[in-house]
């Protein structure tokens, strides 16, 4: 698989887990996201402590949403204040 192809799946898969946790009350913060990388392995630092159980329980609903085969979309916006009109609830970095 194309290294880009491949970055761009672990990166909506980053997104999915993400909510996951996030679905499971952990309020995360992430610090990096490297899912671009030569040997195709997705790494995300977290800055919270996060029980393994939580960990666990965020990975099969992300499996579970992977196998479903949502449809991802991009948006484009010219800044922050547009993307936040069209979505209120998005958390995003600058």
């Amino acid at each position: 698989m194309e290294e880009t192809v491949y970055g761009s799946m672990l990166h909506s898969g980053e997104h999915l887990f993400a909510r996951s946790l996030q679905n499971l009350g952990i309020d995360i913060h992430v610090r990096k996201a490297d899912t671009y990388r030569e040997d195709n392995r997705g790494i995300i630092e977290i800055k919270e402590i996060i029980p393994i159980e939580k960990i666990a329980q965020a990975e099969i609903e992300t499996n579970k949403r992977i196998n479903e085969g949502l449809p991802v979309e991009e948006f484009e916006f010219p800044n922050m204040n547009e993307a936040l009109k069209s979505f209120p609830k998005l958390r995003f970095n600058e």
